[in-house]
């Protein structure tokens, strides 16, 4: 019996605590949704280039639009390898247009071979202030 009721007691506390935690996470949503800040949002945040040659270029334009309500800047965009470069749209993005972020990769720079997984680095001054986007595909000779 004594069993029984500390068992009941531990559940009715976990249920309790998972309760309040999704309270939680609900609130802060609906606060984050109502801050007056810029907000980058991605059509799409990953291309597959499927398979290529070495010696080939594989050139991609990832859309994005501010779904926030001040203007979006982008300050910088990062790669991971010197095989991939990209260029941004300089200019303030204003809530509800979208921008643009070109990105041409390279393989035969540094030889690569096999499956590849490139990242870049989107830094912002939106609520998401880092974000990435994704180039993955197989390189062959």
């Amino acid at each position: 019996m004594k069993k029984s009721l500390i068992i009941l007691l531990t559940s009715v506390f976990f249920l309790t605590t998972q309760a309040f935690a999704q309270k939680e996470a609900a609130e802060a949503l609906k606060q984050d949704l109502n801050l007056k800040t810029p907000r980058i949002t991605f059509a799409h945040n990953a291309y597959n280039f499927k398979t290529i040659k070495a010696d080939e270029v594989v050139n991609v334009t990832f859309h994005f639009k501010n779904t926030g309500t001040k203007p979006l800047q982008i300050y910088d965009v990062q790669t991971t390898c010197g095989c991939t470069l990209t260029d941004w749209d300089r200019e303030v993005v204003h809530p509800n247009a979208v921008g643009k972020i070109s990105v041409s990769y390279h393989p035969a720079k540094k030889q690569q071979l096999g499956k590849q997984q490139k990242v870049v680095l989107i830094i912002s001054n939106a609520i998401n202030r880092e974000e990435k986007v994704y180039l993955v595909g197989e390189v062959l000779k």
